[in-house]
């Protein structure tokens, strides 16, 4: 209920924090068996979500606050994020040791916009945050990994950077409503370079449309966004409680219909 560095005004406190998780205290030595497990009759889609490193960091400082301080005094929230990087890093490293060969793709994530804009420049993306996303993917990337990322909002300013700079390979959840998320334009510049996954609208479409609405929406966003390969059909996030069960079924059946 409070963000326990809000008030941290040295490197010694941000440092001395004395609940940053470590990698030991995870025990990963049952990882592999529990994935062969599952994987015994069905070979399933094995994820990992490493987490995100924008909004954990702010997540402890408090949104306004650690974007303010990232302008005026950006030493202290640039060491959390280099903390909260170094955590994931030496994750990625321990899951590898135990389950390498055994993962698919690996998740990573940063809302970095909203409904109608970026949550900063992207100045102050690139100098800060991006170094962070490199610093990790660099990681993943050693041991042969896919990366899917995931950013809500108006990312379309950004997606170039998203393929050429951090290195991504899927990106979700293509929020359809957003200011510039045109479907055939992000296709047609970025298609060729990089996979798709979400676009389902999940403001309008799921909750409130109709059946055949939904039916629609996953054929046009299939013929777009499928052409040539390259898209996993799904919900621009998490399907919400709001969206009727009708709708679901029309989402997974509608898409089995399609050319």
């Amino acid at each position: 209920a409070s963000y326990p560095l809000a008030n941290a005004s040295s490197l010694a406190e941000v440092e001395t924090y004395a609940h940053w998780p470590r990698s030991e205290y995870y025990d990963w030595s049952g990882l592999a068996q529990k994935i062969r497990e599952v994987n015994a009759t069905t070979h399933y889609h094995v994820r990992y979500d490493v987490g995100g490193i924008f909004e954990t960091a702010w997540g402890l400082v408090g949104l306004e606050k650690f974007l303010v301080k990232l302008v005026r005094q950006p030493q202290i929230p640039v060491a959390i994020l280099n903390i909260i990087t170094d955590q994931l890093i030496a994750n990625v490293h321990q899951l590898m040791k135990h389950c390498q060969g055994l993962i698919d793709i690996v998740y990573t994530y940063d809302d970095l916009a909203f409904q109608n804009g970026l949550l900063m420049s992207p100045d102050l993306w690139r100098t800060h945050i991006l170094p962070c996303h490199q610093r990790l993917n660099t990681v993943i990337k050693s041991y042969d990994l896919r990366i899917i990322y995931h950013s809500c909002g108006a990312i379309y300013p950004l997606i170039g950077e998203l393929i050429d700079q951090m290195g991504i390979d899927v990106l979700n959840p293509l929020q359809p409503r957003a200011r510039g998320m045109d479907m055939p334009r992000i296709k047609q510049e970025f298609g060729s370079r990089i996979a798709f996954h979400g676009g389902i609208d999940l403001q309008e479409t799921m909750p409130l449309g109709s059946m055949e609405a939904v039916r629609e929406e996953v054929r046009e966003r299939c013929h777009i966004l499928g052409k040539d390969g390259g898209y996993i059909c799904t919900t621009a996030h998490y399907i919400q409680m709001d969206a009727p069960i009708r709708n679901i079924l029309a989402l997974y059946t509608s898409q089995r219909t399609v050319e």
